[in-house]
């Protein structure tokens, strides 16, 4: 049935007499003879396709992957690995003549296979060590381009130093364990680097882990209370994500979860520990979301210093009954976090005065702390109109939100940024990027954390938590310990807050 539409398109395309309308039907040839089992005949097509599709760089790279896979089966590892390159480097080239975000995030997907493929056939040679180099390549490219790093230029350094090595280095720098997951559909990888050794483990498939995050956090959204559950699945995917490293990680240490996009929607801190005495992981350790071992390269851990240190506060907005509700605590959460700072250390914008102007006009890199108490949206069709909701410009009763595209034409210098809202992680997931709303948009703009949530929160517990944050923040703990105190609080309490339901959506993501 194939042949007989790759038949058609080459007459198709013979009818339209030009050659670059043959090169998509060449490359439906070369497929079709791979499916044969007909490697010879593959291979000569996809060499001849690859010398003409200079032109059509996708078709380059599609190309040249086939003729890496073509190799590998062989066995031919060495043939391989300079095709796997050569397809991600066409790609590369390709993707540096993109200038706006808009259209580099969605390219970007289109190589996550490029990067998958090689990864998978180093596994298969027993080259762990550089299936994780590749793997991390293909990670935080966009975010990193807004953070202007450099990091297309150092590929070919970074390949010649021994990449175990590098993972060791940024692990001991930051006195953690780092914990990197690639979710494939039958069978996951894991890497655990600490300061004195790297360790690699296949894990269960995506088919069984996105399943169980689905009904862990449909428990969490019906507020469970997850301990009193004895088949819960967060026990399951504590088994399947951490249990194979807890001999490397120890209690009361620091982890860096870098997660792909299929993890994005998992807060790592619910799972529970098993036995009798189960508990949840967050008691265990102090938990960061970091989107790749590159930016935790240049991830210079600080200790806070929150009386040297000024903080815009935006919140409790004036909203119009028909769109959205009154946030009956947002004042009070307003207040409890500006007492944290001297009155000359923080500058309070609320009703009216907390606008997107107000916001715009501001030299928003003089803070080390900002801090949002209002309404947001999260689009998942064009991740960069999610929103902060705030007031009404009175020059303009449209313009009430601050989006995320917005929010990256200000460069920023923030220890952390906080949306105290719903859904500010965002929804939209991208290979690589994983979730990208206004979490990921402050990042860019170069805050080194931010704590965003992944679903709605609550507008009664939010002000205690954030309260015990910033009192935290004040004692000069740094972001990750401070929000794990908050939550810790809450989670020993007696009341309904105990349940993840009220702590967990708000999440730690660090940049650079």
């Amino acid at each position: 049935a194939a042949e007989v539409h790759v038949r058609e398109a080459n007459r198709l395309a013979a009818l339209m007499k030009n050659d670059r309308a043959g090169l998509e039907p060449a490359l439906l040839d070369a497929l079709l003879l791979k499916a044969r089992g007909d490697r010879q005949g593959a291979t000569k097509q996809l060499l001849r396709l690859e010398g003409h599709a200079a032109d059509v760089p996708s078709l380059q790279w599609e190309a040249e992957s086939n003729l890496a896979h073509l190799y590998s089966e062989a066995g031919q590892a060495a043939e391989a690995d300079h095709w796997f390159r050569r397809s991600i480097e066409t790609f590369q080239r390709q993707r540096s003549s993109l200038t706006s975000v808009e259209s580099t995030l969605p390219f970007l997907e289109n190589g996550s296979d490029l990067y998958v493929g090689y990864m998978e056939h180093l596994i298969q040679e027993g080259r762990t060590e550089e299936a994780l180099h590749v793997i991390d390549e293909s990670r935080a490219e966009s975010l990193e381009d807004g953070l202007r790093l450099a990091r297309h230029d150092s590929r070919s350094a970074a390949r010649s130093q021994s990449p175990d090595m590098d993972a060791r280095a940024i692990a001991a720098r930051l006195h953690a364990t780092i914990l990197v997951y690639c979710l494939r559909p039958k069978t996951s990888y894991l890497w655990v680097i600490t300061p004195t050794r790297e360790q690699f483990y296949p894990i269960a498939g995506s088919e069984t882990i996105a399943s169980l995050i689905e009904q862990h956090t449909k428990m969490i959204l019906a507020s469970k209370d997850l301990l009193s559950q004895p088949d819960s699945p967060g026990r399951s995917l504590y088994d399947d994500l951490v249990a194979p490293a807890k001999s490397l990680i120890q209690r009361g240490s620091k982890v860096f979860i870098v997660g792909d996009a299929g993890l994005s929607g998992l807060n790592f801190e619910t799972l529970q520990t098993p036995g009798r005495d189960s508990h949840y992981w967050i008691e265990d350790v102090t938990i960061t979301n970091a989107k790749s071992l590159q930016l935790l390269a240049v991830n210079e851990p600080r200790a806070s210093r929150s009386a040297d240190k000024r903080i815009l506060l935006m919140g409790d907005p004036v909203y119009r009954s028909d769109e959205y509700a009154e946030l009956p605590n947002a004042a009070t959460e307003v207040a409890d976090v500006a007492s944290h700072f001297s009155s000359d250390r923080r500058t309070v914008f609320t009703g009216s005065a907390a606008s997107p102007e107000t916001y715009r006009r501001l030299r928003a890199d003089q803070f080390s702390y900002i801090h949002f108490v209002a309404h947001a949206t999260a689009n998942m069709t064009s991740p960069l109109d999610s929103a902060v909701v705030l007031s009404s410009d009175p020059d303009n009763a449209t313009a009430y939100k601050l989006y995320a595209r917005d929010i990256l034409k200000q460069r920023l210098q923030a220890d952390l940024v906080t949306v105290s809202a719903c859904y500010g992680s965002g929804l939209r997931k991208y290979s690589g990027e994983g979730l990208v709303g206004l979490a990921w948009a402050f990042l860019r703009a170069g805050s080194h954390h931010v704590i965003g949530a992944m679903w709605e929160v609550s507008d009664a517990s939010t002000p205690l938590l954030m309260d015990h944050l910033y009192g935290e923040l004040a004692k000069g703990s740094p972001p990750d310990a401070a929000l794990r105190s908050a939550k810790l609080s809450m989670i020993h309490s007696k009341g309904v807050f105990r349940k993840p339901l009220y702590w967990a959506p708000f999440q730690l993501y660090s940049g650079a």
